[in-house]
């Protein structure tokens, strides 16, 4: 693992911590092929308690610190919200979820004062 990637677990532990998260969290480096503008994506399984982060090591490394903290942020608000994004999916559109997610881990970013990356920002940057 490069020092950016342990960099970004660490932000990661830090979050799941101040939030009181009680999921086991594994990280695994690879190629985000669902979204190749994804630098990272969370998968939890609510019932086991298990979480796994998926990470693109190749992009991490080309950010800076506080762009991997605001990454971090975002995947463990993914994890907290996880439960309740489940069950309105089975009444709402997942897209409109998704777009509903965003727009409050946007908000708890700025109440943290962590720097927002918006879809097109995290594309230009790969390019």
């Amino acid at each position: 693992m490069s020092e950016k990637s342990n960099l970004f677990k660490q932000y990661c532990k830090i979050w799941s911590d101040k939030f009181h998260l009680d999921y086991v969290i594994y990280f695994l480096e690879k190629c985000c092929k669902e979204d190749e503008n994804k630098i990272a994506y969370a998968i939890l399984d609510c019932a086991a308690c298990v979480a796994t982060i998926y990470l693109s090591t190749e992009e991490i490394d080309k950010l800076s610190s506080a762009e991997i903290e605001s990454i971090a942020f975002e995947e463990i608000c993914h994890l907290l919200l996880t439960p309740i994004t489940y069950l309105l999916n089975n009444f709402y559109n997942a897209e409109y979820i998704i777009e509903l997610e965003h727009i409050i881990i946007n908000k708890m970013k700025r109440s943290h004062g962590l720097c927002i990356i918006t879809p097109t920002q995290q594309s230009n940057q790969l390019l």
